[in-house]
């Protein structure tokens, strides 16, 4: 199974992303036209695939540090992290 990712525009709210991960788990974020972010989850398997099981609403500090939680390491940060590893393996500092 793949992750699917889609978009859809609600009508005087705003913006849902949809996400459907590999084991079947389905998840949105709803921004809405101020800026504001709630988490919606999803049963699974879905009986109703737009009945939402549960709304958290997250402000603005909220959806930024659980952006940095999720966040992986860019392939820099991760080559910066290799060469620093490297450097104390063999006694160098950068």
């Amino acid at each position: 199974m793949t992750v699917e990712f889609h978009s859809t525009t609600v009508p005087g709210r705003g913006v849902l992303h949809m996400i459907e991960t590999r084991s079947g788990a389905r998840l949105g974020v709803l921004v809405d036209h101020d800026g504001t972010r709630t988490i919606l989850t999803y049963g699974i398997p879905p009986d109703d695939p737009d009945r939402v099981d549960h709304e958290i609403p997250l402000t603005p500090d909220e959806a930024d540090h659980l952006a940095e939680l999720l966040h992986s390491p860019s392939v820099r940060e991760r080559l910066d992290a290799l060469e620093r590893a490297v450097a104390q393996l063999s006694g160098a500092t950068p």
